[in-house]
This record gives structure tokens, C-alpha cells and sequence, in this order.
């Protein structure tokens, strides 16, 4: 057995990530509950030597005083509390038999969930690489254990990796497990495995039609913004994000498990038809201002360490209107009222992510204060207009960014790109 905290993490030079692997248990329960009975006597030395003087102690004090009663006290303390974690044991057994699955990538352990009768996966928690306690390598299984302060979050204090291959696994563990602490939070860069990245772009294809991605700056994200143009039966422009989503959101686990916050999301906007696309319409700020806010919004989660979702408002900081020729200074996330409804409104990807796309639809000061007030049907009623049917919704969401001549002259102002943060609203 090899036992690793953060003192003693070996130096692996290069490990790349392998495809998205999903590690379960042995089959057997027996073999699973002694391999996991031993790691947990291994690596709890202190624990188990204390337990081992509370026999000691019981057989001098019995010996001196002629009174078994004190040794039979002591061993069934210990078998008591040792059954307990055998019991624990096999419960945790039969909830891996469910489903459960764990897998590794950049960000830490995670724990996903096959859902039944489907081929999809879900994650249920992430334990961080930061949030790693100490791993014990074994023959055929490896064991991760969380620090004790971050336990009370999770629903895994420990990850239990079986798997044939074990030399090259746990150098991966290792080798992320000591890339979290050599590489800076503000260097990380957020990306999309090959696969996920495929898995993204086949879903946006599939509900919201086929486009040309329209490259961002590469920073801590591959950000590209996918461009679908109108088509029959979709007048309008529809702009969405790839990329904003492989980074995770801290959001609350409470938030995440209970009430299905998701923890990764790309932004969607749509456009009038007669959107000028060409590039040198698009130097234009009357033309460009939805890219920069798409990547502003997208940026915003990373630079200020925070979450986004359904209902909540966004603004720039300055007060600034978003484009010289539209008044709206604010925006409102919700889910996609766009797009094919046969597919479903977030993607789950083999790995196990959930990724929401939430429309950023802009709204005026008078709406951001019905918002504000509560006045949410007032506020639909103005978004969407008074009509009940899809095709007049969508006809009034683009309507509102269309621009007559006069309001165009005020064009000459250009706002500078890509510089402001948002200001937030829940």
C-alpha cells in the first residue's frame, strides 16, 4: 500500500488526460467490505491505536482488580464501534450498486449517477483536488478521502476507485491531485474534454439548428460563439455560447442537489433576421454589442467567482446602456424559449455535467424594476407581449432590438469591448 498526503506527492512531469472514465467497485461485497475494512484501519492509525489502549487498558485494570467484566466492556466498545463502520461499509456498497460512479478530471473527484433506464449520467457532488485529504493506493483500488472540514458538504467523504489498471490511475490522481496546488487559481484555464466539447456542439445542432462559430478571445476559456442563422420557420438569428459551460459554477450544494441549480451553463441570445453579420458590419458596436455581452456574461462567473441562473438579473457596472442605439442597460436570464422543444432545455454529457443555456433576454430600467418589485407577470406581459402563441413571443423579443434611422444616429458613441463586469441581481 502507498499512502499520500499533501507532503509527500510525488513529481509526475506529464499525465494527460485520458477519455472520461467511470470507476465502480468489484462485484463482490465481501472482497469490497474487507479491502475498504483494511484501508480504513490503515489510514486511521491514531483512531485504531486508541481504540487498541481502550483494550489494554480494560485487561490491566481487569487483571488488577480480578474483574472480567472490565475486558469484556472494553473489547465490546470496540467491536460495537467497529461493526458500525462495517455496517457503513456495506451500505455504502449497496448505494455504488445503484449506480454510483466515481470519475477524475482537472477539477477534482466527482461523483455521477447513472440514470435509470438511460445511458446518461449525472453528477451528484465534486470533491476538489484542494479538498483532498489523502489518497491510499492499493493492488487493484485506490481510495481518496476528503478533508475533515469539507465532509459535512458531501455526500462521499470517501471515493472508492476500483479498476485493473491501477499504476496508471493513481498517477493520474496524483499527478491532478499536485497540479491544484502548483497552478494558481487566477492560470487555470476551464475546458471541455474532446468529447464533451463534441457532445455540446451535436446538442446545440440538434435543438437550435446548424451554424459557423464566430471565435472569442482565447483566455481562460475557448469561448466561441456559435452563429445560426434564420431559417423556415426560425426568423431571426440565434447566438449561443460553447465553451462558458466547462467552467463550474460555485454554486451552494444545497442549491445544486436539492433544487437543481446547475453548475455549468452557455448563454443564448436571438436577433432580429435582418442582423448585419459581416465582418465589417460587426466593427460596428450597433452590430457587435451581443458578442461582447455573451463573453462579458460568460467571463463574469470566473473573474468574480460566482453563479448565474434562471430569473436572475444582470447590468453592467458603469450603468451604461449595452448598445448606442438601444435603451437597455440590463438583462434577464431564463431558459431558452427558442429552439426545437423535442430537445431537452440542458445537456447532460457523458461525463456526467449538466449544462443549462439560459436566454439573455435585455430589458429597460422600467422592467428591471418590475423585476425588482415582484411584478413578474407585468414584467412577462412586457417581454413577450399579450399574446399567448409561440410565434408571437418570439416576434416580440425581436422587435425589441430593432433600431428605426433616427435612433442609429446616436451611433457615433462606441462603447469599449469586453472591459465592463455585471452587476448581479437575484
Amino acid at each position: 500500500m502507498r499512502y499520500y498526503t499533501r507532503r509527500n506527492l510525488p513529481t509526475i512531469e506529464h499525465m494527460p488526460m485520458e477519455e472520461i472514465e467511470r470507476y465502480t467497485i468489484t462485484e463482490d461485497k465481501f472482497t469490497f467490505v474487507v479491502a475498504a475494512f483494511i484501508d480504513n484501519i490503515i489510514t486511521h492509525p491514531i483512531h485504531n491505536l486508541l481504540l487498541l489502549l481502550v483494550i489494554i487498558f480494560g485487561c490491566i485494570k481487569s487483571a488488577m482488580s480480578g474483574d472480567i467484566v472490565g475486558v469484556v466492556v472494553a473489547i465490546g466498545m470496540v467491536v460495537l464501534i467497529k461493526v458500525r463502520v462495517i455496517t457503513a461499509l456495506l451500505t455504502l456498497y449497496d448505494t455504488y450498486r445503484k449506480g454510483i460512479y466515481h470519475t477524475m478530471d482537472i477539477h477534482g473527484v466527482h461523483t455521477i449517477m447513472r440514470v435509470p433506464n438511460s445511458e446518461e449520467y449525472r453528477r451528484l457532488s465534486t470533491t476538489l483536488w484542494e479538498d483532498v485529504r489523502n489518497i491510499s493506493v492499493y493492488e487493484d483500488f485506490m481510495v481518496v478521502n476528503i478533508e475533515k472540514s469539507k465532509r459535512n458538504k458531501a455526500d462521499f467523504a470517501t471515493s472508492i476507485f476500483w479498476t485493473d489498471d491501477m499504476e496508471r490511475v493513481s498517477s493520474q490522481a496524483l499527478f491532478l491531485w499536485k497540479r491544484a496546488f502548483d497552478i494558481k487559481p487566477e492560470d487555470r484555464k476551464h475546458l471541455y474534454t474532446e468529447d464533451e466539447l463534441e457532445e455540446l456542439m451535436d446538442y446545440i445542432e440538434e435543438r437550435y439548428g446548424e451554424y459557423k462559430i464566430r471565435t472569442l478571445r482565447p483566455s481562460k476559456l475557448h469561448l466561441g460563439i456559435a452563429v445560426i442563422p434564420p431559417a423556415e420557420g426560425r426568423e431571426y438569428y440565434t447566438l449561443c455560447t460553447i465553451g462558458a459551460g466547462a467552467y463550474r459554477m460555485p454554486v451552494d450544494h444545497e442549491r445544486h442537489l436539492r433544487e437543481g441549480k446547475f453548475e455549468h451553463a452557455e448563454y443564448l441570445m436571438i436577433l432580429p433576421k435582418d442582423w448585419k453579420m459581416e465582418d465589417e458590419s460587426l466593427d460596428d458596436e450597433r452590430y457587435w454589442w451581443p458578442f461582447r455581452q455573451l463573453s462579458v456574461t460568460a467571463y463574469y462567473t470566473i473573474e468574480c467567482n460566482t453563479w448565474l441562473g434562471e430569473g436572475m438579473t444582470t447590468s453592467l457596472s458603469d450603468n451604461e446602456p449595452y448598445s448606442p442605439v438601444l435603451p437597455y442597460k440590463a438583462s434577464i436570464l431564463s431558459l431558452p424559449v427558442v429552439g426545437n422543444d423535442d430537445i431537452a432545455e440542458s445537456v447532460t454529457l457523458s461525463s456526467g455535467k449538466s449544462v443549462a443555456v439560459y436566454q439573455i433576454i435585455p430589458i429597460s430600467d422600467e422592467e428591471l424594476k418590475m423585476k425588482m418589485n415582484g411584478e413578474f407577470d407585468e414584467l412577462y406581459t412586457s417581454i413577450y407581449g399579450d399574446g399567448n402563441s409561440y410565434e408571437s413571443s418570439i416576434a416580440n423579443l425581436t422587435k425589441r432590438l430593432e433600431s428605426n434611422e433616427q435612433t442609429k444616429k446616436l451611433g457615433e458613441r462606441i462603447i469599449k469591448r469586453l472591459s465592463y463586469f455585471l452587476v448581479v441581481s437575484y
